[in-house]
């Protein structure tokens, strides 16, 4: 086996000071701390936009509230910024992170100038009989907008108390230990195409969408 050189240490060695949830293995922009700074600080900027977004439409919503055109566009987008992020070097991440963001801005002005409004999360609160609140909602999105800025909510989608009720299982125990977990096999009424994306390596066909 071939020796090791020291750039390829130095390289290895570097990974393993990265947190897992922000290292990509095959990612050049994060072959040294003076670039994953920089890199990441693009990231954080897009995050804080995604977020600015869903807390103003919903989580997941925006995409769907604009035509198929744009939608079309926006999730090309989307591809391309997850394949510059967990492939591409800094530059590509730079780039793509901005125009990302730019799509962002398009659907939210697409919406705004059609007279969108957010529909408002609908829950339905009842306390158990161990005083704990337990929380109904309609669907995945909106127990992610009802547990926006909330701690240790316990919520239940309409699909979920399907499972629930069908099983007759111990879900509520589980659900007070790891607040986190969902019942398992549930999608929205209206899919994502890209979680049927595991990677990114692959090339996009078209011009540039944003």
């Amino acid at each position: 086996m071939a020796k090791e050189t020291k750039k390829h240490a130095g390289q290895n060695q570097w990974r393993e000071v990265l947190p897992r949830e922000r290292r990509f293995d095959a990612a050049p922009w994060q072959a040294t701390y003076g670039m994953y700074i920089t890199g990441q600080a693009w990231v954080d900027e897009l995050t804080l936009c995604v977020e600015g977004m869903e807390h103003r439409w919903g989580a997941g919503r925006l995409r769907l509230m604009v035509g198929p055109e744009l939608r079309e566009k926006f999730d090309r987008q989307r591809y391309l910024t997850n394949q510059a992020i967990w492939h591409g070097d800094l530059e590509g991440v730079k780039t793509q992170c901005r125009r990302m963001i730019n799509g962002w801005k398009a659907l939210d002005k697409a919406a705004g100038d059609a007279g969108l409004e957010r529909c408002p999360t609908q829950a339905w609160e009842v306390a158990g009989a161990s005083g704990r609140v337990h929380v109904i909602v309609r669907t995945i999105d909106d127990a992610t907008d009802y547990k926006m800025g909330r701690q240790n909510a316990c919520v239940y989608t309409l699909a979920e108390m399907a499972v629930i009720l069908d099983a007759l299982s111990p879900v509520e125990a589980l659900k007070s230990a790891f607040p986190d977990a969902e019942v398992v096999q549930l999608r929205r009424d209206v899919g994502d195409a890209l979680d049927d994306v595991h990677d990114t390596q692959g090339d996009l066909d078209d011009e540039i969408p944003f």
